[in-house]
């Protein structure tokens, strides 16, 4: 698990991407994380990178309804039928 790097990889995404972070993240740095992942996608696909004034868990019960809306329209907005 040391070893994994997803964010190795994230010049191949090509779909829309939504992040959605806690401002005050605990568990490790949003700004290599989160917010690095947003800024290589968005030279590939649309990407959108959003963040909210909680910890990490917050973002499940605090955040839920609005980070769940924002999910929401991000997929209608990009899983339309053509």
């Amino acid at each position: 698990m040391a070893c994994y790097r997803p964010i190795d990889t994230a010049d191949k995404i090509r779909a829309p991407t939504l992040v959605i972070d806690a401002e005050q993240e605990e568990l490790f740095d949003r700004m290599q994380n989160g917010h690095l992942l947003s800024e290589i996608v968005s030279k590939n696909a649309p990407t959108r990178y959003i963040t909210f004034p909680c910890t990490h868990y917050e973002i499940y019960d605090r955040y839920y309804r609005d980070a769940s809306n924002l999910a929401r329209d991000w997929f209608i907005t990009y899983l339309k039928k053509p």
